[in-house]
């Protein structure tokens, strides 16, 4: 081998292990925000399906957990003594992510990898003394690019205005893609955030109730204002479903209009 041939080879192989090197300091910097963004992805999830559940009408209970699980993917199931669990893995991140999670969950807040033979990241919560699991997919909880928690994210603000309704004034601006949810009721007097509200065009699941969400904001002369998007279906923000439920035009527009939302108001 020539000198110029093994030069370049040890060249080539420095460069490798400085990318490789740089890739892995990059990781361990990430991996604080990225179980922060995680972990309180899951929370908010967590707490705002639990909040619907207690304040839906017991009748229509059972209905909000199909409408939950068929539109937004959320699959929520009481716990059982019997239940096969498998461990979720030693990860560093996931590891930090559900201390975060247990931390303002609680103690009691169990996690599992797979319950019953079903594959996804189950995070427990109570309702008084009765124990439940909530199922998010797994690539939910794996560090991908950002984008990809945007799809899930809007999840939380479907349910963000029954939260800003009982928040006793402590939420400053509110913004509600494609919700509320027909089984729960708000408490209007109780909301003092404006509202922003961002609606699928094809949408009957939702839209009949619009008009009734729009009365009690005039009724009350509340700052709000909505925006519905042509062409668009429920969950249009959502990544996860194919076009053309998924919108990327449309997602893109109702993001760049949250976001100088909340800038206007916070």
């Amino acid at each position: 081998m020539t000198l110029f041939a093994r030069s370049f080879l040890l060249i080539a192989l420095l460069i490798v292990a400085s990318v490789a090197g740089w890739f892995g300091i990059l990781h361990t910097y990430q991996r604080e925000p990225i179980a922060l963004e995680l972990s309180q992805q899951t929370i908010s999830i967590v707490n705002l399906t639990r909040a619907a559940l207690v304040n839906a009408e017991s009748q229509r209970r059972l209905g909000l957990l199909r409408e939950l699980s068929d539109l937004e993917g959320i699959r929520v199931f009481s716990a059982w003594p019997d239940e096969k669990l498998l461990p979720v893995p030693s990860q560093p991140i996931l590891e930090r992510v559900m201390q975060m999670v247990r931390g303002v969950l609680g103690e009691r807040t169990r996690f599992a990898w797979s319950r019953d033979g079903l594959d996804g990241f189950w995070v427990s919560f109570f309702i008084d003394d009765d124990e439940f699991w909530i199922m998010l997919p797994r690539e939910r909880v794996e560090p991908d690019p950002p984008w990809q928690w945007l799809g899930w994210g809007a999840l939380t603000l479907v349910l963000s205005l029954f939260a800003a309704c009982n928040s006793n004034g402590d939420v400053g601006a509110c913004v509600d893609f494609y919700g509320g949810h027909p089984m729960v009721k708000y408490n209007w007097d109780g909301l003092t955030a404006p509202v922003l509200g961002i609606w699928a065009a094809e949408d009957g699941f939702v839209n009949p109730n619009v008009p009734g969400y729009e009365a009690e904001l005039k009724k009350r002369n509340h700052e709000y204002e909505f925006i519905t998007y042509p062409g668009t279906h429920h969950a249009f923000f959502n990544d996860e479903h194919p076009e053309p439920e998924h919108n990327p035009a449309a997602a893109k527009a109702a993001w760049e209009k949250t976001l100088a939302f909340y800038r206007k108001h916070l």
